[in-house]
């Protein structure tokens, strides 16, 4: 019922929150991602108008199977028959399931890999999110293994925890693109510094020039 991408939409937790330390990134956003996102009222009134509607709360399908023309869904609350299904199913992080990743997969440094919250704050699922750079980059989980992937930048829904809303916020975009844009440049800008340096030392292209008036003789001999 509570929709707290409502409250984080505010320049400060927007711009700020992944230059804090992991114990408050990893507090609010396991908050704010535990508590999913709420569903707009216009939707619920679209299908509590009509008198067949039930909303099951406190339901999640634990699992599925088809039977006969049928689909049954186990849930904590017991039993549900459909004629059909549309899943809202949340994402979950399996780095090795994108071919492009599969070379570095198992060497993407997690947040289980870096941050160890209180008992009472953890969350296996929200352990497996990437722990990204301030530029968005990838960290490797053993330095030195893969260091390519410093290269590799991601900006999507999975820099969430390390971000807040990133790449997948629309709200979040006037202060995330700014944010991934500075990292890409002064990456590369760090990346040419010896280069950067040999062109100033080579530079010699005059700014003025300068003629000098012919001095007059004066006196007699």
């Amino acid at each position: 019922m509570i929709q707290p991408y409502r409250w984080l939409t505010f320049r400060g937790f927007l711009r700020h929150l992944s230059d804090v330390d992991d114990t408050w990134r990893w507090r609010f956003m396991r908050k704010i991602l535990e508590m999913r996102e709420g569903f707009p009222q216009p939707t619920y009134d679209r299908c509590a108008r009509h008198a067949n509607f039930t909303l099951h709360e406190g339901a999640p399908v634990e699992a599925a199977r088809k039977t006969g023309e049928a689909i049954e869904l186990e849930t904590p609350r017991g039993a549900i028959t459909a004629d059909f299904v549309i899943c809202g199913t949340g994402i979950d992080m399996n780095f090795a399931g994108r071919g492009e990743l599969a070379k570095c997969a198992g060497n993407i440094a997690t947040w289980a890999d870096r941050y160890q919250p209180p008992e009472d704050e953890r969350n296996e699922r929200l352990g497996r999110f990437p722990y990204l750079a301030d530029d968005y980059a990838f960290t490797e989980l053993a330095p030195g293994k893969t260091p390519w992937i410093s290269d590799i930048h991601l900006f999507a829904i999975a820099s969430t925890m390390s971000f807040g809303p990133s790449g997948s916020s629309i709200n979040a975009m006037t202060t995330a693109v700014p944010k991934l844009v500075h990292g890409l440049t002064r990456g590369l800008f760090r990346a040419d510094i010896a280069r950067h340096w040999a062109s100033l030392s080579a530079y010699d292209a005059p700014q003025a020039v300068v003629t000098r008036p012919a001095r007059k003789m004066g006196g007699s001999l």
